[in-house]
């Protein structure tokens, strides 16, 4: 376990130390200008820019998910950030058309700078990792290009710091009763089979 965490590691610094420094700073530019952020990709990718957009709630952004059915409409003025190690995957390259044809900003985060899903973005942040595993990685699956999809230490929010959220009011707790069955809704991941569906489950209390 320990071997091949050495061995994750290094190969996450070693990407992180090649990312070009200007393409980063200028991708803070985009954050800081932009209205609100709408952030996209499919499968690994999705998640770790998902986990991105989730930094940039914490910092006071306004972030959607490009694809959830409750986002609002992206306008003028506003960012998409796209993820795609290939460069070529369908629905970061739909948004981020769909995007330009709104005049909204397009940001893509790419192993391939030349990729198609590159060439119609306003810029371009290439991660220098492999997609495959061979002679520059031992990992599986490409996992280095999703682990350096994260990089932008020092972000913060344009006002100059970071806005702490406000908690939201709790209801109070309603007293439990034996026997009584309580509901819970369940959320699954939009990657999963059952996509953008919801559902409840019951469970009694013992």
């Amino acid at each position: 376990m320990k071997a091949y965490l050495t061995i994750v590691l290094d190969e996450v610094t070693r990407v992180l130390e090649k990312i070009d420094d200007a393409s980063s700073r200028a991708f803070v530019r985009e954050l800081a200008r932009c209205k609100s952020i709408y952030i996209t990709g499919v499968g690994r990718s999705g998640l770790v820019v998902q986990a991105f957009g989730q930094r940039l709630m914490h910092l006071g952004f306004d972030v959607h998910l490009a694809h959830e059915i409750t986002a609002p409409a992206i306008r003028r003025g506003d960012l998409l950030v796209a993820c795609s190690g290939t460069g070529t995957t369908l629905l970061p390259h739909y948004m981020a058309r769909k995007a330009r044809r709104i005049h909204a900003r397009v940001v893509c985060l790419t192993a391939r700078p030349n990729s198609p899903l590159a060439r119609i973005s306003h810029l371009t942040v290439p991660i220098p990792a492999p997609l495959e595993r061979g002679p520059e990685t031992r990992q599986p699956c490409a996992l280095a290009i999703r682990a350096g999809a994260v990089p932008l230490p020092g972000l913060r929010h344009p006002d100059g710091h970071a806005r702490a959220q406000n908690p939201r009011p709790q209801d109070p707790a309603p007293a439990r009763q034996p026997g009584v069955a309580r509901r819970f809704t369940l959320s699954f991941s939009p990657n999963s089979a059952l996509q953008h569906h919801r559902g409840a489950v019951l469970v009694t209390r013992r």
